[in-house]
């Protein structure tokens, strides 16, 4: 598993611990001071530590 993750990666993944949508994943890592880097590559944007969520996540992923 990756150790830094985007928000649309992080609700791609659709863990029972973390909203389901890019911005409210967004909202809810930055009230939660997740740690984060700038992204490199095109695009920019900033990636998240997986091993920094508040909860920890939910080895299994919701099902639509």
């Amino acid at each position: 598993m990756k150790k830094w993750y985007s928000a649309q990666e992080l609700a791609d993944l659709r863990l029972n611990s973390l909203p389901k949508s890019k911005s409210n994943v967004i909202n809810f890592l930055k009230k939660n001071e997740v740690v984060s880097q700038k992204r490199t590559g095109k695009g920019g944007g900033l990636e998240y530590a997986f091993d920094g969520l508040p909860h920890p996540p939910s080895a299994v992923a919701t099902q639509s």
